[in-house]
Formats: C-alpha cells, structure tokens, sequence
C-alpha cells in the first residue's frame, strides 16, 4: 500500500527461542505470517526475559545459530526476515553485569553513575564488536 512518500509493510516482531525445536518454530511461524498476510518478521534475540545482559561469545553463538536456521526456515516460506538485536548496549543494568569475556567500558551518566552492563558508545573495543 502507498499513501504517497511512504509505503507500509505488515511486520510481527518476534522472538524464536534456542533449543531443539527451532525449526519446528520457525515453520509454525512462517505458516502463520502465511495465513495473516504478514509480510515479515523482526526477530529478536536474547530480549526481556532471556536477556541476561552483553552476551558472552558462547551465548552469542547460540543465538546467532538459533537466528540463522530460523531465518532460513522463515524465507523458505516467502516472508521477509529482518532483526531486533536487543543487546547492542542496553537500556540499564537491571542487576546484571558485563560478561566475563566482554571487556567494555561502561557507560557513565551525566551525574558520573557508572553501568555495570552498559557498553559505553565511545569504547573503541565495543564498536569493533558491534
């Protein structure tokens, strides 16, 4: 649909869980983007509950595994897949803290109160990593 300047696009945003299932998933996924015309998928990894904070190499591995044969799975069936990556920085600590693998500065607040999850933007070691 066109309304002049801009198009839209029908998204689901979506989070596809590690584990054995992860095919299985993402084809009921597919099958229901099918039924209700939704033209793409905006897949989230390690969001709300399942963010544990920065992950590790190890966690990352996972995820992005996960996120790869969904993908695949996804665009088998025509629809497009797009991603939300949840831990580039993050929004706050929420008690957690950097992995042990991860060594970025923090971020610091104007009032000079230092995350203990937070990557800082200006740390040259994260925008590498990002």
């Amino acid at each position: 649909m066109s309304l002049g300047f801009c198009s839209l696009r029908y998204l689901l945003r979506f989070q596809i869980i590690p584990g054995k299932d992860v095919r299985e998933d993402a084809r009921d996924l597919a099958s229901f983007c099918v039924r209700h015309k939704i033209e793409e998928v905006v897949l989230f990894f390690a969001a709300e509950e399942w963010n544990d904070g920065l992950l590790s190499a190890s966690s990352e591995k996972l995820w992005f595994e996960t996120i790869k044969t969904a993908k695949l799975e996804i665009e088998k069936h025509g629809i497009s897949v797009s991603l939300n990556p949840w831990m580039t920085v993050l929004h706050c600590d929420r008690g957690r803290t950097f992995p042990k693998d991860r060594k970025f500065q923090p971020m610091v607040s104007p009032c000079g109160e230092t995350s203990r999850a937070c990557a800082s933007f200006a740390d040259e070691r994260w925008r590498q990593y990002i």
